[in-house]
């Protein structure tokens, strides 16, 4: 399977709001940017997304979100 390419808008979209971000949530060194970067990367699936698939199993959601999804 081939790499998956970043979506042009959700890459503009970082783009645009990176440098408000890392000011205001405290991210001032290159590091630090560079491993929000990082997160936000998998969690996007490689900026190619913006929801949460939610694929999850009942059991698995409770242990995730136990408040949201009590036992």
């Amino acid at each position: 399977a081939g790499k998956r390419l970043a979506s042009e808008p959700i890459a503009l979209m970082i783009i645009d709001h990176a440098g408000d971000v890392f000011s205001r949530y405290g991210f001032p060194t290159l590091r630090g940017q560079a491993s929000l970067i990082a997160h936000v990367a998998v969690e996007s699936d490689w900026f190619t997304t913006l929801e949460e698939d939610l694929n999850y199993s009942d059991s698995r959601l409770m242990q995730v979100w136990p408040n949201r999804f009590p036992k």
